[in-house]
């Protein structure tokens, strides 16, 4: 693959390194572009979060439509040199944070860096990822009341209900699907 697109916004058009091989799974430019579609002017959020960062694609989209500041969260060291690499190249680092962290861990170090308005997560595919994300939206601390939750995932491996967030909308691209959930207000 090589390179992605940003595809809208101030940094429309700019390209991305990925990572190499085949353990990171960008999401494509098509899917990109019709999640922040979607979401429409609730991707101009103060804050935002991108779980399984990888390349930091999603995050950055959110940027470049208007976010004020993204939490870059990914484990890996080598997808996080790329990352970095994308962030200094867009001149993104003062609207950043990088976590080196698990995604899916409800760990203090991520907790304490919310609330966030907006999650965007791409987890790793089929394998238990989504349900541990889940749970992690609708613990107190890290989706603010009334936030969003965007969920790549397999049609293999949906998300869980929980009480805190409604799905509001699903959509299927090919072998991806991309649930909308939104956290409640009154919890």
């Amino acid at each position: 693959m090589g390179t992605l697109r940003v595809t809208g916004g101030s940094l429309r058009g700019r390209r991305l390194r990925v990572p190499p091989g085949r353990e990171t799974r960008p999401t494509s430019d098509k899917v990109r572009e019709a999640i922040f579609d979607i979401l429409g002017p609730r991707a101009a959020v103060g804050r935002v979060a991108d779980l399984f960062a990888g390349s930091g694609a999603l995050g950055i989209e959110a940027l470049s439509r208007g976010a004020g500041h993204c939490l870059f969260v990914e484990l890996r060291r080598f997808v996080l040199r790329v990352l970095a690499a994308n962030l200094e190249a867009l001149g993104l680092q003062e609207r950043s944070t990088v976590l080196r962290a698990d995604a899916a861990a409800a760990s203090r170090r991520l907790l304490g860096l919310g609330p966030v308005e907006l999650i965007l997560a791409d987890p790793p595919y089929d394998r238990g990822f989504v349900a541990r994300v889940v749970r992690l939206a609708g613990r107190a601390g890290l989706l603010a009341p009334g936030g969003w939750l965007v969920l790549e995932h397999s049609p293999r491996e949906r998300p869980p209900q929980v009480p805190e967030l409604v799905c509001r909308d699903r959509r299927a691209y090919g072998q991806t699907e991309v649930s909308l959930l939104e956290r409640g207000t009154t919890r």
